[in-house]
């Protein structure tokens, strides 16, 4: 997700700031695969900007939902 959605600092409306992908149930392998996926998206944003000014950096996190 964009970092900007902790901070509330943007003065226009882009629209959606970051979408979000829920997935569950996975293996090992496959979570660790999609965490290595996830890195490299969130890398290749590190220096990227919105409207020129803001930052484009996203964050990953993860969690776990008990049942």
């Amino acid at each position: 997700m964009s970092i900007l959605l902790d901070e509330n600092i943007l003065d226009v409306s882009p629209g959606v700031l970051g979408c979000g992908i829920l997935i569950g149930n996975l293996s090992n392998l496959s979570r660790q695969s999609f965490q290595k996926m996830a890195q490299e998206v969130t890398n290749i944003y590190r220096d990227s900007t919105m409207f020129n000014m803001y930052t484009g950096e996203l964050k990953f996190e993860e969690f776990e939902i008990q049942i």
